[in-house]
């Protein structure tokens, strides 16, 4: 049951801290940001709290496949996302249209990510 709860109450965790960082740190309406990247990562911190619940278990198999996932994860995030993002910066100025250019993270935003899911699984398996 944990881990069908750990993934959920991450994304619930990371998504709300994530707004109130919008909403504090931009001027622009934080409604409008979401799915934009940002910080902390929502997919890294709903990997790698799976990732922690595995070894806090002991499940060491099951953890490591969860880290090949979590790099994986973590390399889409802050190489390939974020240079689709400069890519439709370019084609925007070049054709005048208007691709969203704000994607993907930076590693702070994954660091944050990932302390954020440590958090999770330390609280969620505690409690189990």
């Amino acid at each position: 049951m944990a881990f069908i709860v750990l993934p959920i109450v991450s994304w619930i965790v990371c998504g709300t801290l994530k707004f109130v960082v919008n909403a504090t740190k931009n001027e622009r309406n934080p409604f409008s940001l979401i799915g934009h990247g940002g910080f902390p990562s929502n997919h890294t911190a709903v990997i790698s709290s799976i990732m922690w619940g595995f070894l806090f278990t002991g499940q060491w198999h099951n953890a490591g496949l969860a880290l090949a996932i979590l790099m994986i994860v973590v390399f889409d995030a802050t190489a390939l996302r974020r240079e689709v993002g400069r890519h439709a910066a370019a084609l925007n100025q070049l054709t005048g249209s208007h691709f969203r250019e704000l994607m993907g993270h930076r590693l702070i935003d994954v660091a944050a990510g990932f302390l954020v899911g440590l958090a999770v699984a330390a609280a969620v398996c505690s409690v189990w």
